[in-house]
C-alpha cells in the first residue's frame, strides 16, 4: 500500500472517462540554444584545431632544421674537400719557393688565380706564410680589409659559417698548410653561402605556407566533421523535445546512421516505456477519480433518499385519494397535477445526482465560480438542514469570470464543503467567501470546527490521507481537488489553527476562454 501510495503523490494526473486533468503542469518546451550549440562546435574545433596546429609547427619546425643541417653539413664537406685538394698544389709551390730563393710568388698568384676561375662559388682565397703574411690572394679580394686576412693567421683546420659585411654570407674553410711539424703558412678559402641562405629561406616559406594550408585544410574538414556531429545532436535534440507521453503515437525519428542512431534507439525505447507507464498511472488515477465519486455520491444518498421519498408519500396520498372517488373528475384533476409536481421534484433531484456522477469530456467555458457552488450546495441541502449547520455566504458582487469546466467547479466546491461539514459540530457553520484580487478569483471555505493539527496539515493533500473516523471519508477528496485546480493553473491552500477551524482557498486566474 505504501509503494501505492507514492506513486498517487502529486503531482498526478486524474482522469475521468474520456478526459484528464493534468495535475503535473506541462513543461514549455526546451528551447534549443543554437549559439551555445555553435559555441560547442567552435570551441571542439579551436581545441583540437590548436593542438593540431601546435603539433604540425613543431613537425615543421624539426624538418626545417633538419634540411638545413643536412645542406649545410654538405656544403662544409664540399669546401673542405676543395681546400684540401688545392692545399696540396699550394703547399708544393710553398716548398719549390723555400728551396729557390729566387722564385716568386706569380706563379702561386697564377695557381689561386685559375682555382678561382674553376670555382665560382669562391668569393676569395688567399695564402698567409708561417708569420701571417699575406703570399698571395684572388682578384676579387684586393679591396677587402686588411683586417680580415690577419685574423686567419694562425687558424687551425676549421670550416664554419659566417656573415660579414663585405662577403654576406660565407662558408669559411681554413686548411694548414705544414709536413711533420713544418708549418709553411695557411690556406684560406671563402665561398658563397648566400645561395644556400637563400634556398633555406625559401624551403622554410615553402613549408611553413604548406603547414598553414595544411592546418586551414585540418580546420576546415574539423569543423564539418564537428558539424555533423552536433546537427545530429541538435536533431536528436529536437526529437526528445518533440516527445509526447499523452500521446500513443510514435514519432518518426531521423536516421543519422551514425552513432547516434544507438542513442536514438535508446530513446526510442524510453519514449514507449514512459507511454506504458503513463497509460498505466492514468488507469490508476481513473480508478481513484471514480472512487472519489461514488463516496461523494454515497455520502449523498441520504439527503437524495429524503427527496425523492416526499414526493413519493404525496403521489401514493394521491393515488389513494383519486381511488376513492374516482367520479370526482375535479379532484381527479387536482390530484393529478400534484402528482405531476411531484414526478418533476423526483425528476429535477434525479438529474441532479446524475449531472454530478455524470462522465464527459471537460468543457472549457467562460463561467461564474457563484454556479457550480450553488449546484453543490442545491445537492448537499437535506445533509445541511439535516445537520443544522449554517452556511454563510460572503460573495462579492462583479466577479470577473474564469475558464474552466462547470463540473470540476462543482466537484472541487462539493469535496470542500463536505470536508468543513465533517469538521464542525452540529450546528457549526460554515462560511462561504468568493472575491476577486490581482486578476484572480478567490473561492474560500471557513468552518469554525476542531481545526487540524501541525503536524497534519502539510499532508492534508496527499492521497489516502484523512483524519477521521473510518468510513467517514476516503482521503481522496482534497487530493483530487487539488488535482483539478492545478489544470486549470490555479492553486488550493490551507489554513488551520486547532481548536478555531480552517480555511481552504481556491485561487482561480481570472480572464477569457482562448
Amino acid at each position: 500500500m505504501k509503494s501505492f501510495v507514492m506513486v498517487l503523490r502529486r503531482p498526478m494526473i486524474l482522469i475521468t472517462m474520456g478526459w484528464s486533468f493534468p495535475l503535473l503542469k506541462r513543461q514549455t518546451p526546451m528551447k534549443i540554444d543554437f549559439s551555445q550549440r555553435l559555441g560547442l562546435r567552435l570551441r571542439i574545433t579551436l581545441t583540437v584545431g590548436l593542438l593540431i596546429s601546435v603539433l604540425m609547427a613543431a613537425v615543421s619546425i624539426s624538418i626545417i632544421f633538419t634540411w638545413r643541417s643536412m645542406i649545410l653539413q654538405n656544403e662544409l664537406k664540399s669546401a673542405r674537400e676543395l681546400t684540401s685538394a688545392f692545399a696540396v698544389p699550394v703547399l708544393d709551390l710553398l716548398i719549390y719557393s723555400s728551396q729557390n730563393p729566387g722564385f716568386s710568388n706569380t706563379q702561386l698568384q697564377s695557381q689561386i688565380s685559375d682555382f678561382h676561375k674553376k670555382i665560382h662559388d669562391i668569393q676569395f682565397v688567399f695564402v698567409l706564410d708561417a708569420n701571417g703574411e699575406l703570399l698571395a690572394r684572388s682578384d676579387d679580394y684586393a679591396d677587402a680589409p686588411y683586417s680580415f686576412l690577419v685574423s686567419a693567421a694562425g687558424r687551425n683546420a676549421a670550416c664554419q659559417l659566417s656573415k660579414h659585411t663585405h662577403y654576406g654570407w660565407l662558408i669559411e674553410s681554413f686548411q694548414p698548410l705544414h709536413i711533420g711539424s713544418k708549418v709553411w703558412g695557411t690556406l684560406h678559402i671563402g665561398f658563397d653561402a648566400n645561395p644556400i641562405h637563400y634556398e633555406i629561406k625559401h624551403l622554410f616559406f615553402r613549408l611553413f605556407a604548406f603547414t598553414i594550408a595544411l592546418i586551414l585544410v585540418t580546420t576546415a574538414v574539423l569543423w564539418f566533421l564537428v558539424g555533423r556531429l552536433t546537427d545530429s545532436l541538435r536533431n536528436l535534440l529536437i526529437m526528445v523535445d518533440r516527445v509526447d507521453i499523452d500521446s500513443q503515437a510514435f514519432q518518426e525519428w531521423v536516421a543519422e546512421n551514425d552513432e547516434i542512431d544507438i542513442l536514438q534507439n535508446r530513446f526510442k525505447a524510453l519514449e514507449q516505456r514512459l507511454k506504458e507507464s503513463r497509460r498505466q498511472l492514468v488507469d490508476a488515477q481513473r480508478q481513484i477519480y471514480q472512487a472519489e465519486k461514488l463516496a461523494s455520491i454515497g455520502r449523498l444518498s441520504s439527503g437524495v433518499a429524503h427527496e425523492i421519498n416526499n414526493p413519493l408519500n404525496g403521489i401514493r396520498s394521491c393515488i389513494y385519494a383519486m381511488e376513492k372517488a374516482p367520479e370526482d373528475m375535479e379532484k381527479q384533476q387536482r390530484y393529478l397535477k400534484l402528482i405531476r409536481e411531484g414526478v418533476q421534484h423526483i425528476e429535477i433531484v434525479v438529474q441532479k445526482l446524475l449531472d454530478f456522477a455524470k462522465q464527459r469530456p471537460r468543457q472549457f467555458q467562460k463561467i461564474s465560480w457563484e454556479r457550480p457552488i450553488e449546484k453543490a450546495l442545491d445537492l448537499l441541502a437535506f445533509r445541511i438542514q439535516q445537520r443544522g449547520i449554517i452556511i454563510k455566504k460572503d460573495y462579492a458582487k462583479a466577479l470577473p469570470f474564469v475558464c474552466a469546466d462547470e463540473q470540476t467547479l462543482q466537484e472541487v466546491a462539493m469535496n470542500l464543503i463536505l470536508n468543513a461539514m465533517d469538521a464542525v459540530s452540529e450546528k457549526g457553520a460554515v462560511t462561504l467567501h468568493l472575491f476577486h484580487k490581482d486578476s484572480a478569483v478567490y473561492f474560500a471555505v471557513e468552518d469554525n470546527g476542531c481545526g487540524i493539527g501541525a503536524d497534519f496539515l502539510p499532508h492534508v493533500f496527499e492521497p489516502f490521507f484523512t483524519t477521521k473516523d473510518e468510513g467517514k471519508g476516503t482521503g481522496l477528496g482534497l487530493s483530487v481537488s487539488l488535482g483539478l485546480i492545478e489544470s486549470y493553473n490555479g492553486t488550493l491552500t490551507a489554513e488551520s489553527v486547532p481548536g478555531r477551524g480552517s480555511k481552504f482557498t481556491v485561487v482561480l486566474p481570472a480572464g477569457e476562454c482562448l
